[in-house]
């Protein structure tokens, strides 16, 4: 699985417009034994960095927790400056602390909010359609809005890659497909 990737492709180089009695079914095959080959390297390296990734975070975090207990610890010294000053603000040449007075809003349960809104006449309503409703209307009444299309879409499915007991894709499999042509 060390191979890069210009040597991974190179038993599969294959174009588009080959006619299929060309690319055969074997090279189809190969192409899909490649492919979950190639995905299960993506997966592996995928797991070392999410593992490198853990422990650098969790050494930061540390890191991190230790320097904001500091800073905890200073603000709490300047804060019991303030209360013992009787200060409301203090500024020096290296910050300014100082108290803020706001008020804060403390709604009433959604359902509470909702009544006492409908009762004092400061409600909205939302008007979206339903496109599921829509689209069933449609179906049945054939009856389409101005500006309304439906595009044909071709999707490629991969799908069903056999495997051995070793997880790689066995080269004898056709997965139901005929031999070469």
């Amino acid at each position: 699985m060390d191979n890069t990737i210009a040597e991974a492709t190179a038993d599969v180089a294959i174009t588009p417009e080959q006619p299929i009695s060309v690319i055969g079914i074997t090279v189809v095959n190969r192409a899909f034994r490649r492919i979950a080959e190639l995905n299960a390297a993506k997966a592996k390296l995928g797991t070392e960095m999410a593992k490198i990734i853990a422990d650098d975070k969790a050494f930061y975090d540390q890191q991190f927790a230790a320097i904001d207990k500091q800073i905890s610890q200073y603000e709490i010294n300047i804060d019991a400056f303030l209360k013992q000053s009787g200060e409301t603000t203090v500024k020096t040449p290296n910050g300014m602390a100082f108290y803020s007075r706001r008020t804060s809003v403390v709604w009433p349960t959604a359902d509470r909010l909702l009544e006492w809104a409908k009762t004092n006449g400061v409600v909205r309503t939302k008007f979206e359609v339903d496109k599921a409703a829509a689209a069933a209307y449609i179906k049945k009444t054939g009856d389409v809005p101005e500006g309304y299309e439906e595009l044909p879409v071709i999707d490629l499915i991969f799908k069903n890659l056999k495997r051995d007991t070793k997880g790689t894709a066995d080269d004898n499999s056709t997965d139901g497909q005929t031999s070469e042509q």
